[in-house]
């Protein structure tokens, strides 16, 4: 009988033990993903710079997985190609689901990792110009 009250004991302990690791853990991610939120909109996305663009076309959207306004352009001529870009700021006259858009800009890699469609490219983009078109 005693054995059996010091074994259960010993796996209470455990559990305990393993419980707090565990919000331990919890606590620890909750504050990475809050400073990478954080150096996120600090930093604007950026890495690297890969070009500069001028005159592209292409939609606005909204992207639930990022939680960003987004700028896509399609490829012409392919089958699904396209690239998405998101600007570092966006005014709110453009914040508007498939609003047709000219833009030109830094372009950058991205920290972000958006879930997407098969042959789309993602992008972090420093405007420097957009218009809206018709």
């Amino acid at each position: 009988m005693k054995k059996l009250i010091f074994l259960s004991a010993v796996a209470l302990w455990l559990f305990a033990m393993m419980s707090c690791e565990t919000e331990e853990q919890l606590v620890n991610e909750q504050e990475t993903a809050e400073n990478e939120l954080k150096s996120t909109s600090a930093s604007s996305y950026d890495e690297n710079h890969v070009n500069d663009v001028t005159d592209l076309v292409g939609k606005v959207l909204y992207n639930k997985d990022l939680k960003k306004w987004c700028l896509l352009v399609t490829i012409s001529n392919t089958f699904d190609d396209a690239v998405l870009y998101i600007p570092n700021t966006l005014e709110d006259n453009y914040k508007k689901e498939n609003e047709k858009v000219m833009f030109s800009g830094n372009v950058f890699t991205t920290k972000l990792k958006p879930v997407l469609p098969a042959g789309t490219t993602c992008y972090s983009i420093n405007l420097t110009s957009i218009i809206k078109i018709q």
